[in-house]
């Protein structure tokens, strides 16, 4: 059907090439190339196969957090977009089904009463967000009492809880995990209190186009295309060598309707209801963009930077 072909091409494309996003600040979906020149991880795989699929260049533009991705499509710069399905964001970009369901959690110190994620929406309680993101938006929804500090990227999150013993961290499980481990009185809240629905969006209306992406990611689940790329950003993320991946499991390849990445201290497993795969290491590895942030004694150089618009 040229006509249709015609229309999606003009939905999905800006001047003859596809615009996507990536992510910097979600280490799960993308990942620096090992030779630091260039990116990695489901989110690039996707777009390149978006691209290749409908036969046009693609443009990978880089960003530091989602917020500020949000904010690119707005404007107009962008054309494909890969971010957690959030009301707020729905008022402006059509999302696929979720490919990777994301735990969201709080890291708290040690000493601090609090047994559950729910305890912490109290008075006189701080929470440190990263601007934007998904669990800010969902925070910003659902805390009644405590207050959310909104900050430009997570490692200046991390550096404020520390620096004004705040009550809690929020962000994406497996850096909160690390962090919590990184040294003596922090703990991690083990209760998620929300689960990230990760998708690809467009910008709203743009029918023909969000059809064919919707099928697209339909076929990359059924395919085992998202299995097997984040089979790989498992072992990007860890910063596993060849030689310290013990075996790779994937099973139950049939119909997927969704994705959920977890991690473990030892090893790194994605699993849905109908496939589980797993990447076991023989040792423990830290989670890499948070070493800076994690070297405490760091945070006290500077201050962190606060976000300069909040969303409420």
């Amino acid at each position: 059907m040229p006509l249709e072909h015609d229309k999606v091409i003009q939905d999905l494309t800006t001047n003859g090439r596809l615009r996507a996003s990536v992510n910097l600040g979600n280490p799960i979906l993308v990942q620096i190339a090992d030779n630091g020149d260039g990116v990695q991880g489901v989110t690039v795989d996707l777009a390149r196969g978006l691209a290749a699929q409908l036969d046009v260049p693609l443009e990978l533009v880089k960003f530091s957090s989602a917020g500020l991705v949000f904010d690119a499509l707005k404007r107009d710069e962008l054309d494909v977009v890969f971010l957690a399905i959030e009301p707020a964001r729905a008022k402006e970009i059509d999302f696929t089904a979720p490919y990777v369901l994301i735990e969201g959690n709080y890291a708290v110190w040690e000493d601090r009463p609090i047994g559950s994620s729910a305890e912490i929406d109290a008075a006189d309680n701080t929470i440190a967000v990263v601007e934007g993101a998904a669990y800010d938006l969902y925070l910003s929804r659902t805390i009644k009492h405590a207050t959310l500090l909104r900050l430009a990227s997570h490692e200046d999150a991390l550096c404020a809880f520390i620096e004004q013993k705040l009550t809690a961290v929020a962000g994406i499980r497996q850096p909160m995990l690390d962090f919590a481990n990184s040294g003596p009185g922090l703990r991690l809240i083990e209760t998620p209190f929300m689960t990230i629905r990760q998708a690809m969006g467009i910008p709203k209306g743009r029918m023909a186009g969000f059809r064919y992406v919707s099928r697209f990611v339909g076929e990359a689940r059924r395919s085992g295309f998202i299995a097997e790329s984040l089979a790989r950003s498992a072992r990007a993320a860890f910063g596993l060598r060849r030689d310290q991946i013990l075996k790779v499991l994937v099973t139950g390849f049939r119909r997927l309707s969704w994705w959920r990445f977890g991690m473990t201290s030892s090893a790194g497993a994605l699993q849905s209801n109908s496939i589980s795969v797993k990447v076991i290491a023989r040792v423990r590895f830290p989670w890499p963009r948070d070493r800076a942030a994690r070297r405490h004694p760091l945070c006290g150089i500077g201050s962190p930077r606060p976000a300069a618009v909040s969303i409420a």
